[in-house]
């Protein structure tokens, strides 16, 4: 009777422990890959072409299918804003969001660039422009096919175009941030902006 009782009392001080240590990461290895959840998110030492690894922080099968890419690399806001506050220069935040909307709404303030995503026209035709005027801002960031982008618009829905067409040109880390900045209450997505994520103000009173 005292064993399991002394067990069982070891059991809840190692949960003890473990919660307030905070979220583990599911893989012990030094380089972990898959996160338990986004609040265990952060950048990896490792390298990828110089860059620094890419840490998944949602699996693809808890993304809405509409959110997903080619490419299947996804965070949210939350994980956005933790990558770059930890791994800085080494992640590129790019907005996607018109003047409008940054006029209206307000921004990020980790974005790094923007480059509006063409609206009113065919997705072929708006991937081709977006591409060309990616490519310009790229190079005027030093960013190469293998940098590592995080590609936010308002709900999502553009950055998840955004990703492929970027895919389609060749780049290989480009990460979706599937919630976008206002989110979808529709697929239960938050946003940076509700999240209460460090922003700039709207340009309008």
């Amino acid at each position: 009777m005292h064993a399991h009782v002394l067990a069982l009392a070891l059991v809840v001080a190692g949960a003890g422990r473990a919660l307030a240590a905070g979220p583990q990461v599911a893989d012990e290895s030094a380089c972990p890959y898959y996160s338990v959840d986004i609040a265990a998110f952060y950048s990896c030492a490792a390298t990828f072409g110089g860059e620094a690894a890419l840490p998944v922080a949602i699996g693809e099968e808890q993304v809405p299918v509409a959110r997903r890419t080619v490419l299947g690399l996804y965070t949210d806001a939350a994980g956005a804003y933790r990558w770059k506050t930890t791994a800085g220069a080494e992640v590129t935040l790019v907005d996607l969001r018109s003047d409008d909307e940054l006029n209206d709404r307000g921004g990020p303030e980790s974005v790094d660039a923007r480059v509006a995503w063409p609206r009113g026209m065919q997705a072929e035709a708006a991937a081709e422009i977006f591409v060309a005027e990616f490519e310009r801002t790229g190079v005027a960031l030093g960013l190469h096919r293998h940098s590592s982008v995080l590609l936010i618009c308002a709900s999502g829905r553009r950055s998840t175009l955004a990703t492929n067409a970027l895919a389609r040109a060749g780049y290989t880390r480009v990460t979706n941030v599937i919630d976008g900045y206002e989110g979808d209450e529709g697929l239960g997505l938050l946003g940076w902006r509700r999240a209460g994520l460090p922003q700039f103000a709207s340009r309008r009173p």
